[in-house]
């Protein structure tokens, strides 16, 4: 009886969260016909050296699809999945944030793409604009890291928008916003990253560009959207 109260409560407790979570989604739809549930994203990940050369190719998939993290921080959950060090398929669930102001989305950030946690969300911030260059500056603080260096510090970034660019996806050109996102302290301690990013009105996030301390840099593009 009284594992049965508790069940009760649990679900008392976390039905507004899920009428919050619902509210939210069925507002994106409305605005961003995006993210939605069953729609998978296919990139190609490519590794290069410093010296240009391929070190490590592999396909990447964003599933939205349903995991605790999302749910909890009231977004869209998405869920990435690729191989880690050893060829083995890693899942790392995590969400996408859509207001009336902007559009957010957390990157792969664990196995080979690690690194990635050190940057922040790739956001664009609405309406959309191509012809002026913005800066704005922001800051995480970090409770948790695979980076020890950076755990309990505040991070800084410097963002920019530095307009558009055609970019090539199957047999079109799609026009995509860009930005810029570059760390601008703890560069002592875990070296200096840096990442640009691009937007499509109808796709979404297409293409990530990371550059890292050592001149090596990791290319992530699309290359399918399947819709199930």
């Amino acid at each position: 009886m009284r594992e049965i109260f508790f069940k009760i409560g649990v679900l008392i407790f976390l039905m507004p969260l899920f009428m919050s979570f619902s509210s939210c989604n069925s507002q994106t739809d409305n605005r961003y016909d995006i993210y939605n549930k069953g729609k998978k994203w296919e990139y190609n990940c490519k590794f290069y050296s410093s010296n240009q050369q391929v070190t490590d190719s592999f396909i990447m998939t964003m599933e939205v699809k349903s995991n605790f993290a999302a749910f909890i921080s009231q977004q869209i959950p998405i869920v990435y999945e690729y191989p880690d060090e050893n060829g083995e398929m890693i899942k790392d669930g995590t969400g996408v944030v859509v207001d009336e102001s902007y559009i957010s989305i957390h990157q792969p950030r664990i196995g080979k793409l690690t690194f990635a946690s050190i940057l922040p969300m790739p956001s664009i911030h609405l309406p959309l604009e191509s012809e002026n260059v913005v800066e704005s500056y922001t800051e995480t603080k970090i409770t948790k890291s695979p980076f020890k260096e950076l755990e309990g510090k505040t991070v800084k970034y410097k963002i920019t928008s530095i307009g558009t660019d055609s970019l090539s996806f199957k047999d079109d050109m799609i026009k995509c916003y860009i930005y810029e996102a570059k760390q601008l302290n703890m560069i002592e301690e875990v070296g200096e990253y840096s990442t640009h990013y691009w937007f499509n009105e109808d796709y979404g996030f297409v293409r990530y560009l990371f550059f890292k301390p050592d001149e090596s840099w990791v290319d992530i593009k699309l290359r399918d959207i399947i819709n199930n």
